[in-house]
């Protein structure tokens, strides 16, 4: 099993865009996580990336803080919204 960062854009209606997220996955076929994403969701979801993690978890939390995400759950974290 490895570990992947799953980089998506997924429509918001509260902010009338597509907001980026990033979803950490521990699996051995990172397309099946990916078509599970688009499949089972009811927003519309574009711009799908993934990178296997070189790096720890912690350091890459840091950069994703440092970048202007927060976290929404364990292994889900959300770009937060210029006002």
């Amino acid at each position: 099993m490895k570990r992947y960062n799953i980089y998506y854009s997924k429509y918001n209606i509260i902010a009338n865009d597509y907001l980026r997220y990033v979803k950490v996955v521990e699996t051995s076929d990172v397309y099946h996580e990916i078509g599970k994403m688009i499949c089972t969701s009811l927003e519309a979801i574009k711009n799908i990336s993934y990178i296997e993690q070189k790096i720890s978890q912690e350091e890459c939390e840091e950069l994703w803080q440092k970048s202007g995400f927060k976290q929404i759950d364990k292994n889900h974290w959300v770009k937060e919204q210029k006002q």
